[in-house]
């Protein structure tokens, strides 16, 4: 078979070919509308000492260790469950990311939600509940340099 056959061959079929693109095109929009839309927000934290006063580099170095630790905090199951109920409850976390920032004493959490409104209520959230967490278990590992998250 040549090439001028295989054009005489769409020139004859052409509309299984506008079929195929129009059914792919509404199956593709249908679901895009029928997903849930997620909405996120975010909110950076640092490194303070007992004071509230941002802790020097040095210092934020020395606990990178334990600023991995509130990382994985964000996410656990504890804080969830205290900063949805925080958020005014029935507003699920559809999830959470957290990062340190290199070289600084700052670390960023995300929060994704149904709707912006929520998202940015558990963000809100998470500023009130997660140094109250990170204090409550600084004071139970009893570590004593006194630094926490603000």
């Amino acid at each position: 078979m040549e090439l001028k056959d295989y054009f005489r061959l769409l020139r004859r079929r052409w509309w299984i070919v506008a079929l195929c693109v129009v059914l792919g095109g509404a199956g593709s929009y249908l679901a895009t509308e029928r997903e849930t839309k997620v909405y996120g927000s975010s909110l950076t934290f640092f490194l303070s000492d007992g004071a509230g006063r941002p802790v020097s580099t040095l210092v934020a170095q020395s606990a990178q260790t334990r600023f991995t630790s509130y990382i994985t905090l964000t996410s656990s199951a504890p804080v969830v469950r205290q900063v949805e109920a925080a958020a005014g409850g029935g507003v699920p976390i559809l999830g959470v990311f957290a990062a340190g920032i290199p070289n600084t004493i700052f670390m960023t959490v995300s929060v994704k939600s149904t709707s912006p409104a929520k998202a940015q209520q558990l963000a809100i959230a998470y500023g009130r509940v997660f140094p109250t967490y990170v204090t409550q278990f600084e004071r139970a590992g009893a570590n004593g340099d006194g630094t926490t998250l603000r």
